[in-house]
């Protein structure tokens, strides 16, 4: 058990889909950061069944250069259904437990479909091993979060379609920050490297929000670390102050 941290952040990567690839290189770019002492950051990730080793396993990223995963395995999990939000609870309790520090940041990396009309299709994570996702019309989505030891300082929703106000008012009582995309998230992804690096400029959770959300958008434009090949992308991105949310909603 490590002594208290200034920030633990929590990468939840549900890739046991046809994302596997695009998450050992995203952990890869987590591990070109240099990120200070100060702070933890600790990936959960449940590769597909092509995988050369398909259990699930939680790594504490360390700095380094390697065109490979490098960093520690702290827990190997075997296989797991990452679309069942026990899974997600999970995760989130373990790691408050082991790595204790003053604000917590979750991030939820995976498919969603947000809240779109057809009542069958309100989901994040899905899991092909299983079949099975985490429902957010149904209640698996919220249901994790009611189960995390605290609130996190900060949610980033790395999956598409999932920054709308329906999706939000599932979980905002939960997190102080919610960040995400109303539209489609580009294959790539946020840029994790810079993302990460913005915790050596400030721990503040306001500037940290703010600023994920203007790297996401410039990792994206034509040239940027997201998008070496120019396309000309119509990304959105933004983040919800949730002390805001109940005034709005009324």
């Amino acid at each position: 058990r490590d002594k208290k941290a200034d920030w633990t952040v929590l990468i939840y990567m549900a890739a046991d889909n046809n994302l596997t690839e695009q998450a050992i290189e995203d952990i890869i770019q987590m591990e070109q950061a240099r990120v200070s002492s100060a702070v933890n950051v600790i990936v959960q990730l449940d590769p597909n069944q092509q995988s050369p080793d398909p259990q699930a396993r939680r790594y504490k990223i360390s700095h380094n250069n390697s065109p490979y995963i490098a960093s520690p395995v702290v827990k190997y999990l075997g296989e797991i259904d990452s679309g069942d939000y026990y899974s997600l609870a999970d995760f989130v309790n373990w790691t408050v437990q082991n790595y204790p520090a003053d604000r917590y940041a979750l991030f939820i990396w995976s498919h969603g479909s947000g809240w779109t009309r057809d009542d069958d299709s309100r989901w994040i994570c899905p899991d092909n091993h299983s079949l099975s996702n985490m429902s957010i019309a149904g209640g698996d989505f919220k249901n994790a979060f009611m189960l995390f030891p605290r609130k996190m300082d900060i949610l980033v929703l790395d999956a598409c379609f999932m920054q709308t106000i329906e999706v939000i008012t599932e979980v905002y009582a939960f997190n102080d920050y919610i960040i995400g995309s109303v539209n489609s998230i580009p294959y790539e992804g946020f840029p994790y490297k810079e993302v990460l690096e913005l915790w050596n400029v400030s721990r503040s959770p306001h500037y940290l929000a703010m600023n994920i959300v203007e790297q996401y958008m410039i990792s994206h434009l034509p040239g940027g670390s997201q998008n070496p090949d120019n396309f000309t992308r119509r990304t959105t991105c933004s983040a919800v102050q949730t002390s805001k949310l109940p005034h709005f909603l009324d």
